[in-house]
């Protein structure tokens, strides 16, 4: 059963200690809050998984390392990974035509080691990844995707995990938008409602934004759909251009 659904962004300034005190802050809560909720499995979506085109992914191997390395830090730490709840999402999905690749990795993507990292994680992981898909295919596979979580006598957590635009400053590798604005603001609006069309039209109108968490945050909506409505948003912030959101939308 899903007890528990939090957003938390992977920016890599976030592993240094001055300057995103408030999105720490955050941080700290929504451990405190996902420690409570004594998760048996710890579902991490994001969206820098390998991309299949369409199909989303799940990550199948026994275990994967954590590893910030590229970020300057010797931290690494091995995850475990419930291969049989990988087994089980995948193979319904495929008998319900929908479309999902098990892969297999030594390592975890960046945005999930930097979001397993700040939480301390240490329950098994489930790594679910986006597809290039749109948000009302993600959101009707999460939907999917809740039935077979929701049979489970495991207490599952969800973590989004994702940074909104990341085009607020000219001085950013990938320039600016005016749409940054807008994308994150109205995003950070739409998530109290867990609004699937909502997001969906802010996605296409705001499609210049680059931002790598709309996707995921359907999938995660869907996940969820028609429970109550829990959402808090403890922080938001800029980092170097890039939004930042912490929030908490689900707790049991």
């Amino acid at each position: 059963m899903i007890v528990f659904e939090a957003l938390l962004p992977h920016n890599p300034l976030l592993l240094q200690t001055e300057g995103v005190e408030d999105t720490h802050d955050a941080v700290v809560a929504i451990s405190a809050l996902l420690s409570q909720a004594e998760p048996d499995v710890v579902i991490l979506i994001t969206e820098h998984l390998s991309q299949h085109n369409k199909a989303f992914t799940i990550l199948s191997n026994p275990a994967v390392t954590g590893s910030l390395k590229q970020f300057g830090k010797v931290t690494e730490k091995k995850y475990i990974i419930d291969t049989t709840l990988a087994s089980e999402l995948a193979h319904s999905a495929r008998h319900a035509h929908i479309p999902v690749q098990q892969v297999h990795a030594e390592t975890l993507d960046y945005g999930s080691a930097i979001a397993a990292h700040l939480l301390g994680l240490d329950a098994p992981l489930l790594v679910i990844g986006t597809s290039q898909g749109t948000i009302l295919e993600h959101a009707a596979c999460g939907e999917f995707m809740q039935e077979i979580l929701q049979r489970t006598n495991k207490r599952i957590a969800i973590l989004i995990t994702g940074d909104c635009s990341h085009k607020h400053s000219v001085d950013t590798p990938v320039g600016f938008s005016e749409n940054s604005e807008v994308f994150d603001t109205k995003f950070t609006t739409l998530i109290a409602e867990r609004s699937i069309s909502a997001l969906a039209h802010l996605s296409q109108s705001a499609d210049d934004a680059d931002e790598c968490v709309s996707r995921a945050a359907a999938l995660g909506f869907g996940m969820i759909r028609k429970f109550p409505t829990d959402t808090h948003v403890f922080a938001y912030e800029m980092l170097h251009g890039v939004g930042v959101l912490s929030a908490l939308i689900f707790t049991a």
